[in-house]
């Protein structure tokens, strides 16, 4: 099926294709669902986040020529932050406060196939850095993510908009919140907080997917039980640089020791390596 020109308009690169097939583990579902240039999966199209799409129907030559074909208004006037989500015919469009979500079939005129619209408390928007916005989606295991302003994480059935389960990661009364869009790694969900001008403690933390349980939390102060680094983080261990895939530059080494960047489609690790160390080595 032919390209889409307005998704470009909407700030991403995806062809339009059929629903791909749900695939047994979320890990398999996310990394098939981004190898397929037809989707665009992450806010930035994937794990290296570099904002390129592989289709070649819009080129330097023709790119010149590209009209509107249709808008989606969303109702909301504020700063729209972050690319939909496509997966499959599904485009999945999200809004600044209160961090409206809808699905758009794209093989059916843009209609809307659900919404979802969350009640938040409008007090939070006084202490949201840099505008009322939301970053973007994630997408995985058959489940759209959303990180709400108040510090809600929330899974959504990617078919219906049903809420599976909401988790709270912030407590906005002390002045942490979330503008962040979820990143999706295999069957967790690594997100944060906003707030350090308000000097608050922020962190990474993961989620599992399934349910929305803490599976760790790596703040970014204090002591080094807290932030998950370990006696020997300052030498050399260019194996906890394994997700990493930049080049050394200028003649330095920013693993800390000789290690050889991998690209960004081979980026494996263990699973008991996730989140202890492995993300947080000095970059």
């Amino acid at each position: 099926m032919k390209f889409n020109t307005m998704k470009l308009a909407l700030g991403l690169v995806a062809g339009l294709s059929a629903v791909m097939p749900m695939v047994a583990s979320a890990a398999a579902d996310q990394e098939a669902a981004i190898a397929n240039a037809n989707n665009w999966v992450d806010p930035r199209g994937n794990y290296a986040q570099q904002g390129y799409s592989a289709l070649a129907q819009i080129n330097k030559g023709n790119v010149k020529n590209l009209k509107a074909a249709w808008t989606f208004a969303t109702g909301v006037n504020r700063g729209h932050e972050g690319s939909p989500v496509v997966v499959g015919n599904m485009m999945y469009v999200h809004t600044a406060f209160p961090n409206n979500v809808y699905a758009l079939d794209l093989n059916d005129n843009q209609k809307i196939v659900w919404s979802y619209f969350p009640k938040q408390d409008p007090s939070v928007q006084a202490v949201l850095c840099c505008d009322n916005v939301s970053r973007g989606l994630g997408f995985g295991d058959g489940k759209i993510m959303l990180q709400q302003n108040d510090g809600n994480l929330v899974a959504l059935d990617a078919k219906t908009g049903a809420k599976i389960w909401s988790t709270l990661v912030n407590d906005p009364k002390i002045g942490a919140t979330n503008t962040n869009a979820p990143q999706i790694r295999k069957d967790k969900i690594l997100t944060g907080c906003s707030g350090a001008e308000f000097g608050v403690r922020c962190f990474l933390a993961a989620y599992n997917l399934k349910d929305g349980s803490l599976a760790w939390k790596a703040y970014s102060t204090g002591p080094d039980a807290e932030v998950l680094i370990g006696a020997d983080f300052n030498s050399a261990n260019p194996q906890y640089s394994a997700l990493s895939v930049y080049k050394d530059i200028n003649g330095g080494n920013k693993q800390g020791g000789s290690f050889e960047a991998l690209k960004a489609g081979e980026i494996k690790i263990g699973e008991k390596e996730l989140g202890t160390r492995t993300w947080l080595k000095p970059q």
